[in-house]
Parts: C-alpha cells; structure tokens; sequence
C-alpha cells in the first residue's frame, strides 16, 4: 500500500459535487415537464410520489432517487430561505 493517494485528501466542494451527481449512470435524462412533476410532488410534500415519478422516468435506482430528491428539496429550502431574507431586509 502507498499510504493516503490523492483520493482521500478532496476538497469539500469536489465532495459535495459527487454527491450532487452521482456517479451511478441513469438509464435516461429526465425531460422537463418529468422533472416538473417531481418538484411539484415534493412541493405538495409527497416524497413518495416524488421518488416514484424518478424512478419510473430514469429507471435508475432508489438510492440515486432519494440523492435527487434530496437535492431538491435542499435546493428548494435554500431557494425558500434566500426569499425570506430579501423580504425581511
């Protein structure tokens, strides 16, 4: 073994990259009006819903569906946040 390679030492954004895209290839690209369906599952709080519209569009699996929908819901709340501050200040 040649000790630590340049693998384990990664800048957190290189990190959060990866995790944003997972390396696990989807089948096929979600269309617009797929990806639509799916944000407006999550904004009606139907994770379930949200996750099975992913899965049944990119045939991918359900831990690269939960990454997704994860993701969009970080985003969504990031979005939400930003909002308020503008409207406060």
């Amino acid at each position: 073994s040649k000790g630590i390679s340049d693998e384990t030492i990664k800048p957190v954004d290189e990190r959060v990259e990866e995790w944003l895209s997972p390396s696990i290839p989807m089948k096929r690209e979600l269309k617009p009006e797929e990806h639509a369906e799916i944000v407006k599952a999550i904004a009606a709080g139907d994770r379930v819903k949200a996750t099975s519209l992913y899965l049944s569009a990119t045939e991918g699996d359900l831990t690269t569906a939960q990454h997704f929908i994860k993701t969009l819901i970080v985003e969504k709340q990031a979005a939400q946040s930003q909002q308020s501050v503008k409207e406060g200040g």
